[in-house]
C-alpha cells in the first residue's frame, strides 16, 4: 500500500483562490500548479501558495502587445499540461490581441514570475490559414530539450524547433501514425468553433522528452468508427504513443491500452503511465514498462 506524501489546499487562507487546475510542473525547491486563469508556486513542503502569476494579462514587448496566455474557447480538451521548463525557466505561450487569438510566440519567466525573455514567432501564412480553420486545435503543445523549445499543434504531424538564444526557427516533417501532414479538413469550417469535429477528429497532444533515453513521446489520437461508418468518440482505446528520436526521426509506435492515460511519465528506471481505476478512485494505479513495446 502507497502512501501519500501530502496535500494541496485549494482554498488558502491567505486570501488567494486556488481553483481546480492540473499542470503540475516539480523543481527541486518546489513545484508549479497552473490553473485556466493564474499560475502558483508552492515552495517544497508548503501546502500555501508563495507567489502567483495571471494568466489573463497583457504582455509588451518591442512596442508590440499579446496576450500572455490563451484567450476564449480554445478546446474542449479538460487536461491542463505541466509547464516546460527551459534552462531553469518556465516556458509559455503568447496570443495575439486580434481575433481570433492568434499564437504569436513564447516567453521565460524566472522561477519569481519574472519576464525573462520574449521570443516571437512569425508563422508563414498557409499555417496561419490553418490556424484559422482548425478552432480549438490551433493553440500548441510545448516541449524542451537541453537547447531547444519545440511546439506541436494538434491539426498537423509537422514540429516546429525554436532555438529561443537566435529566435531561428525551423519545420520538422514528422509524420505520425495515422496522421500524415494536417489531420482532414471537411469537418472544419473556418472561424467556427465545433466541439464535435475537435473531439471526434484524429489529432497530436503532448510531447514529453524523456532525458534519460533521449527520445520525445508524442500523444496520437486516431479516429474511431462504429460498424456503420459513422465516426464516433471514445476515452481511451484510440491513442498512440510515437517515439520519436533526438534527431526527429520515428523510430516506432506505441499502442495505449484501453485502461492507460495517455500521457507518459518518465524516470530514470522507465516510463509509466496512470491507468484508470473506476472500482476506487481513491487510489492511483500505474502501470511500469522499462521500454515501449514498439510497433
Amino acid at each position: 500500500m502507497k502512501e501519500s506524501l501530502g496535500q494541496v489546499q485549494l482554498q488558502s487562507s491567505n486570501s488567494t483562490t486556488v481553483t481546480q487546475g492540473g499542470g503540475l510542473t516539480i523543481t527541486a525547491k518546489g513545484y508549479y500548479y497552473k490553473t485556466h486563469n493564474q499560475l502558483f508556486y508552492f515552495p517544497e513542503g508548503s501546502n500555501e501558495p508563495e507567489l502567483n502569476y495571471p494568466l489573463n494579462s497583457e504582455l509588451s514587448f518591442g512596442g508590440e502587445t499579446f496576450f500572455n496566455s490563451a484567450q476564449g474557447i480554445v478546446s474542449v480538451l479538460n487536461d491542463i499540461s505541466p509547464i516546460p521548463l527551459f534552462q531553469d525557466h518556465l516556458v509559455l505561450p503568447m496570443f495575439s490581441l486580434e481575433k481570433p487569438f492568434r499564437f504569436a510566440g513564447v516567453y521565460l519567466l524566472s522561477d519569481r514570475f519574472e519576464v525573462k525573455k520574449v521570443v516571437p514567432i512569425d508563422l508563414d501564412l498557409d499555417f496561419i490559414e490553418n490556424l484559422a480553420l482548425y478552432e480549438g486545435l490551433q493553440n500548441p503543445f510545448i516541449s524542451t530539450d537541453q537547447n531547444h523549445i519545440y511546439f506541436q499543434f494538434p491539426f498537423t504531424s509537422n514540429v516546429i524547433k525554436l532555438d529561443p538564444e537566435s529566435g531561428n526557427k525551423e519545420m520538422l516533417d514528422v509524420p505520425g501514425n495515422f496522421i500524415q501532414g494536417r489531420i482532414d479538413p471537411s469537418h472544419f469550417v473556418k472561424g467556427e468553433y465545433h466541439a464535435r469535429s475537435i473531439r471526434y477528429s484524429a489529432q497530436f497532444w503532448d510531447i514529453v522528452w524523456d532525458p534519460f533515453r533521449e527520445v520525445f513521446y508524442r500523444i496520437e489520437k486516431e479516429e474511431h468508427f462504429d460498424e456503420n461508418g459513422e465516426r464516433i468518440n471514445t476515452r481511451r482505446g484510440d491513442h498512440w504513443i510515437n517515439v520519436i528520436s533526438q534527431d526527429w526521426e520515428v523510430l516506432g509506435h506505441f499502442k495505449l491500452p484501453d485502461d492507460h492515460l495517455a500521457r507518459p511519465y518518465v524516470a530514470e528506471n522507465g516510463i509509466y503511465f496512470q491507468r484508470s481505476n473506476s472500482d476506487n478512485e481513491s487510489e492511483l494505479r500505474f502501470a511500469f514498462y522499462s521500454e515501449l513495446p514498439l510497433k
